[in-house]
């Protein structure tokens, strides 16, 4: 909740340049990881043609995420330069960095791909903000707890569909079902440790789908439905807008962090391994913010969801029900805890 400090100082604010419909609200970037494979110098999702065999395996696979698995359809393919075939991390107590090998499949058909990820994504957003966000800091689940209750607004379900996804790339994935295509990591200075991992190729793959039709897609989206809204400026849509842009910053706040931890576990020796699409995806949450602050006066409706005198007041202008007010009420109370 910093940003109120950050909406009272407007110089550089660039409100009037960084129109809603220039920014951008998840980590773009023009080509996969280079050190997964040099397959690909764009984001388009590509098949592979160069296969070693004829037999498809069915990997039922996860992101440690409870009662979420997608299944993927591979073929063992020939490696070619650049094609990473081992997961690696360092170790610190040893100072060096560790491998372990991993046999060389990938993702037969990539429009089979694509309609699997939007299954996974659409199909379990609430499991992943409960893994994701989890339970243990009240001020954010309760947010998002309210957000989902006021997914039949159209944009709400869009900017919650948004949060999970940008993570997705990042996260640790395991082969959890029967079908195995590599052994599991044994080694406890590894993050991945008890996991069975896929082939970097298949990262890269995912991260072409989930990027180019999941993200970019549900991005544009959020911006058209939240510029109509701001540009609309009545009271009724100020819970709406201020539900989206939590989840926005939130989102941006995940992907910054992953982003410079896997910087770290790398040994990059740079803040982030994409510094360019951090920097746009923080400046363009920053800009939402600061607008939004600068039209409602700062905290302005959260100081009267502190006073139990102006709740009817606030009720009958932003036409808000009793639960959203005790919602607004209690956020009110943890931030000003959080504050002292």
């Amino acid at each position: 909740m910093g940003c109120i400090k950050l909406a009272s100082s407007f110089s550089g604010h660039r409100c009037v340049r960084w129109r809603v419909a220039k920014l951008s609200l998840c980590r773009d970037q023009s080509a996969p990881w280079p050190d997964w494979t040099k397959r690909y110098n764009s984001m388009e999702a590509k098949n592979i043609t160069n296969w070693a065999n004829d037999e498809i395996r069915i990997l039922q696979c996860s992101h440690k995420i409870k009662d979420s698995n997608y299944t993927l359809y591979v073929r063992k393919f020939v490696p070619i330069a650049g094609d990473m075939l081992c997961e690696t991390w360092f170790d610190e107590t040893v100072g060096e960095f560790k491998k372990h090998d991993i046999e060389p499949y990938a993702v037969v058909e990539m429009e089979g791909l694509e309609r699997e990820m939007q299954r996974y994504v659409n199909e379990n957003i609430r499991q992943f903000i409960i893994g994701i966000v989890g339970l243990s800091d009240e001020l954010l689940w309760k947010t998002y707890e309210m957000a989902l209750k006021r997914c039949s607004d159209n944009r709400v379900a869009s900017s919650s569909q948004h949060d999970p996804s940008p993570d997705i790339p990042d996260m640790p994935e395991d082969i959890c079902g029967d079908e195995k295509i590599t052994k599991m990591i044994d080694d406890e200075s590894s993050p991945y440790n008890g996991t069975y991992p896929l082939a970097p190729v298949i990262y890269a793959q995912e991260e072409t789908v989930l990027l180019t039709k999941i993200q970019r897609p549900l991005q544009q989206r959020v911006i058209t439905d939240l510029d109509a809204l701001m540009k609309a400026n009545k009271r009724e849509n100020w819970f709406t807008i201020y539900l989206t842009l939590f989840i926005l910053l939130h989102s941006c706040s995940l992907t910054s962090r992953r982003d410079e931890e896997f910087a770290v576990q790398m040994k990059l020796g740079t803040q982030f391994v994409n510094p360019e699409a951090i920097y746009y995806n923080q400046t363009g949450v920053t800009e939402l913010i600061k607008e939004f602050h600068l039209k409602n006066k700062g905290g302005v409706p959260f100081n009267m969801a502190g006073d139990p005198s102006k709740h009817s007041e606030l009720a009958a202008a932003a036409k808000l029900e009793a639960d959203q007010i005790q919602f607004l009420a209690e956020t009110s109370f943890w931030v000003s805890q959080r504050g002292k």
